[in-house]
């Protein structure tokens, strides 16, 4: 059976920000079925990634979404992060649904995960469903992949023709980033409006947290915060948050900014990622912060 977490899917999207939507791939696509509502798949990606049990080893990763993903961020993404990548973009579109399949040795589906909006549902171990791999070379992944499932629980039908090397062409083709000027040990000013931010989030101050926080965040947060269930999102979003947070420097690209971050947690597990600034009204406010534990 799938395990179900809607708190944690609705805070995530409230701290997340936007992504951008370029081509759809023709021949993935299919549906999946979840109480009553149906799913319909336009686009997918195929990548490698560590092992979730065995850095050492790569496994292969099929990725199916309801909506065009930006292939350039995930081929911009480390192969640990890409998951990340395509999960980020999910929050970001209304309704939208996911599905995540990791293939083991024997050509299997070890994992599956499936996001809609609050809901996310998870399975591990071996021959979920029913998949069959009608080409696998060098060259990427094609097939089908079922998941029989009754009223209650997720169904899918899945079919896909995925390109390798799909991503890395995106990127090659893609403008190159912009350079913005460094930004020091701290962020300067730009540093002080995000520390403030996490301040408040840890403190469960609302009305410094949104006063630091950009105007889509701001506008999700007011709505999150009318609902019963709000102070135990606050809590999850402390529990999810490092216990501290240093800023070790960033680029300032004028209207907006990253800041490079590295965390830790009082049991000592250390955490890296950036924040997302923008300027809205010549002021500094945090857009989205991400967060990786283990490096």
């Amino acid at each position: 059976m799938f395990r179900t977490s809607v708190l944690a899917s609705r805070v995530a999207a409230v701290l997340l920000g936007l992504a951008a939507l370029p081509a759809v791939a023709g021949d993935t696509g299919g549906t999946c079925q979840y109480k009553g509502k149906e799913y319909k798949f336009m686009d997918g990606v195929y990548f490698t990634a560590p092992d979730a049990f065995d850095a050492a080893k790569q496994e292969r990763v099929l990725a199916f979404t309801t909506f065009a993903l930006d292939k350039v961020a995930i081929g911009r993404a480390k192969d640990d992060d890409k998951d990340d990548a395509i999960r980020e973009q999910a929050w970001e579109v209304d309704g939208a649904g996911r599905v995540q399949l990791s293939l083991n040795d024997e050509d299997e589906v070890s994992s599956m995960q499936f996001n809609s909006g609050g809901t996310s549902l998870s399975q591990s171990g071996t021959a979920i469903g029913t998949l069959t791999l009608t080409k696998e070379s060098a060259d990427g992944l094609s097939g089908t992949f079922k998941l029989e499932g009754d009223d209650d629980d997720l169904g899918c039908d899945l079919h896909f023709g995925l390109a390798a090397g799909e991503v890395a062409a995106a990127v090659a083709a893609a403008p190159p980033l912009p350079k913005g000027k460094a930004l020091p040990a701290g962020g300067g000013e730009i540093g002080k409006v995000y520390m403030a931010n996490f301040e408040a989030m840890r403190k469960g101050d609302i009305d410094a947290l949104m006063a630091t926080a950009a105007a889509d965040t701001r506008k999700q947060m007011e709505a999150a915060r009318k609902e019963p269930d709000f102070p135990a999102m606050l809590e999850m979003m402390k529990a999810f948050a490092p216990t501290k947070i240093k800023i070790t420097g960033g680029q300032d690209f004028g209207n907006t900014a990253e800041l490079t971050l590295e965390g830790s947690d009082d049991d000592g597990t250390k955490s890296t990622g950036t924040a997302q600034m923008a300027k809205e009204g010549g002021a500094w406010k945090v857009v989205n912060t991400s967060m990786k534990s283990g490096n």
